[in-house]
């Protein structure tokens, strides 16, 4: 629950266990928050594990988890949710605070969901290359910054180098499901070559008209940013 929950609703609060409770799985194309506890993901969800760090913890997981459930959809991977099988012992909040720190949630949730759900990622077929372009899409936005861009580059050519099997884009959902549980209360790898990124221009709620570079063992593309895309890759990305 969130802070306007705590700050208006009677505490603790718990999410109750029958033992008849069932799994509820969301529809694809319905968007459902769910943050980083509790949570289990599968083999073929591991790709959507990392968080963005340009924003507050209270917002990283949330928007991490939209885009996870749109890029879900070109692979048929769903969202469920569980009865809880943890008990959490929260510290001490400022709830103040915490709704301070959750402003962006309250306010853009739902553009950010109408945003993902009418992008395309035109002419791009490979799995890895739909997630950069999602990202890359969200910075534009403003909903992240150009770290997380840059950061996201690493993880992908982090999980290439440790063998990961990326899911493959058919168009055709397939038989993946992605797992989160809710709480009562709510190898090391060497690290990837460099990346370049031009610096970020300067905006409040989008970065439209900026440009990104990187250039990652093997590709070079190019995205112009509020305008026509060029992208060039020189390995199956």
């Amino acid at each position: 629950v969130d802070a306007i929950y705590r700050l208006t609703q009677p505490l603790p609060f718990d999410f109750p266990r029958r033992a008849n409770s069932q799994a509820l799985l969301v529809p694809i194309g319905c968007y459902s928050p769910y943050n980083a506890q509790a949570t289990l993901h599968m083999y073929s969800s591991l790709w959507s594990l990392l968080l963005p760090v340009t924003v507050h913890g209270r917002v990283s997981d949330i928007w991490r988890g939209y885009f996870a459930q749109r890029l879900g959809e070109d692979i048929g991977m769903r969202l469920a949710f569980t009865p809880p099988m943890v008990a959490q012992f929260r510290n001490s909040h400022n709830y103040l605070a915490d709704f301070d720190s959750e402003e962006p949630l309250y306010k853009r949730s739902m553009k950010i969901v109408e945003q993902l759900s009418v992008w395309k990622g035109d002419h791009i077929e490979t799995f890895p290359g739909r997630i950069e372009d999602l990202w890359i899409e969200m910075y534009e936005h403003g909903y992240i910054g150009l770290k997380d861009v840059e950061l996201l580059q690493a993880w992908l050519q982090s999980l290439f180098a440790a063998g990961y099997k990326f899911p493959l884009f058919s168009g055709k959902a397939n038989a993946k499901s992605i797992l989160v549980s809710r709480s009562p209360q709510h190898p090391f790898i060497k690290p990837p070559p460099p990346v370049t990124v031009h610096p970020k221009h300067a905006g409040n709620h989008s970065n439209a008209g900026n440009k990104v570079h990187h250039t990652i063992e093997g590709v070079d593309s190019n995205v112009t940013h509020g305008g026509k895309r060029h992208r060039r890759s020189l390995i199956n990305y």
